[in-house]
């Protein structure tokens, strides 16, 4: 409405020189002004889409450190427990050399002030069922490492079993 209006003016103002030259601004600050408030929606557009992609890395960042920090947790705990879990078997076996059964029959450890340690040895017979005479004595060794997380209210726990033969008497 408002360009029809201005080529109105112009057609009236055929001879005068000021007021083409009126004209011609009026329809060139028209016609930037449609430019500007199309390259303004573009800009706010443009950092819509930035801000919005900034923030959904950010927050699957912040995801994956988080699994990245249980999952990193869970595997230090299982190749440490294992690691204990074999010193308190070494332990048992010196033990069982040095002592008898009844002093090395269970045992407390705390490695360090996050994991603990427990066994419980048992005596067992096995029975052959095609031989009815033979039996042989063995120890069952039953090995508990567990700790403390930050990560989590309850303990994270590794059992293992040992059998263990000639250590008998």
């Amino acid at each position: 409405m408002q360009i029809s209006f201005y080529n109105h003016i112009y057609k009236e103002c055929d001879t005068h020189i000021l007021c083409k030259q009126w004209y011609t601004y009026s329809k060139s600050r028209l016609s930037n002004a449609k430019k500007s408030y199309l390259h303004k929606a573009f800009v706010s557009l443009y950092a819509m889409l930035l801000s919005l992609s900034i923030s959904l890395v950010a927050l699957h960042t912040v995801r994956f450190v988080a699994i990245k920090k249980e999952i990193t947790l869970g595997l230090y705990f299982q190749k440490q427990s294992q690691l204990y879990a074999k010193s308190l078997k070494d332990i048992v076996i010196q033990c069982l050399k040095n002592h008898n059964l009844s002093l090395c029959e269970q045992d407390r450890v705390q490695f360090d002030p996050y994991f603990h340690g427990q066994y419980h040895i048992t005596q067992e017979k096995i029975h052959d069922n095609t031989h009815p005479n033979y039996q042989q004595k063995v120890l069952l060794l039953d090995i508990s490492i567990y700790s403390q997380t930050l990560l989590s209210t309850h303990p994270l726990q590794y059992a293992r079993r040992y059998v263990l033969k000639g250590y008998t008497k």
